[in-house]
């Protein structure tokens, strides 16, 4: 089971397919399995490589802020993809991709946004102050069955109901009781508590900051209209797709194969 040993702690990875190297970035309460439904699709053109994601550190138990998230990222890219890469990011792997650009962008070549969960409107600050809150006590006491109601409650909304499927459904909720109230609270702190990142307008400034070329595709109009007045480079592009959930990667992976496939090799100064 190949393994790369970062600050002390193992991280699972995966590789195959041959091309230029990409990276795949789960989400909150996801694993590399997001990626399957994809991964055969964008072999055909890269070589592809997926990890699981650490969320606290082994040595201190300690939460990873998106610093240190960016920082695994970077050790992935550079010691299993063996120099720069395309990355591509979903829900919270997309936070991690995005800082990983600004933070290294010698190891960007590109990044793929899916359904970013960043630059939210101040009127979604309640609701996730709240979700702070009670993953916070909930992880403080302990209670592993309060957190992850607390997810679901969350997450199930975010569920197309045109794609709406017992299988789906059963495969999201399986990977949430995994997962303990410490790891649920971590990883949803290391986005929630990021001012810079998380709410708009101050997003806008610390995504304007990514100078490699961007692709995001999206489920919200609003929010795609919002990415493209950050891009900073002249092959960058926002696409919504609509009629869809927020696992694009999963509900539509030909789709999503078919739009980075034509973006990279349409994209400039980017190797092919």
């Amino acid at each position: 089971m190949p393994q790369l040993k970062v600050d002390g702690s193992d991280l699972f990875y995966t590789e195959s397919g041959s091309g230029p190297p990409l990276v795949l970035v789960h989400g909150w309460t996801c694993d590399w399995t997001d990626w399957v439904w994809l991964m055969p699709l964008l072999e055909e053109n890269f070589r592809v490589i997926a990890y699981d994601r650490r969320i606290v550190d082994d040595s201190t138990g300690q939460a990873l802020d998106l610093s240190r998230q960016a920082a695994d990222l970077a050790a992935v890219i550079t010691h299993v993809a063996g120099g720069s890469a395309l990355l591509v990011g979903h829900s919270q792997g997309v936070v991690i991709v995005s800082a990983t650009a600004v933070e290294y962008p010698e190891l960007t070549h590109g990044i793929v946004v899916l359904d970013a969960p960043y630059a939210a409107p101040d009127a979604v600050r309640p609701v996730m102050a709240q979700m702070l809150t009670t993953l916070g006590e909930a992880a403080l006491d302990g209670d592993d069955d309060k957190a992850r109601r607390t997810v679901w409650s969350l997450i199930e909304g975010m569920i197309s109901p045109a794609r709406d499927q017992a299988w789906m459904r059963a495969l999201i909720h399986r990977r949430i009781e995994k997962l303990s109230a410490v790891a649920l609270h971590a990883d949803f702190t290391s986005l929630w508590d990021g001012e810079e990142i998380a709410y708009q307008p101050q997003a806008g400034d610390y995504l304007s900051r990514r100078t490699c070329p961007v692709l995001v595709l999206h489920t919200n109009p609003a929010h795609a209209e919002f990415e493209r007045a950050t891009f900073r480079h002249s092959d960058s592009r926002a696409v919504v797709l609509p009629n869809a959930g927020h696992w694009l990667q999963i509900e539509l992976p030909h789709e999503v194969n078919s739009q980075i496939r034509e973006w990279w090799r349409n994209a400039q100064n980017v190797p092919s």
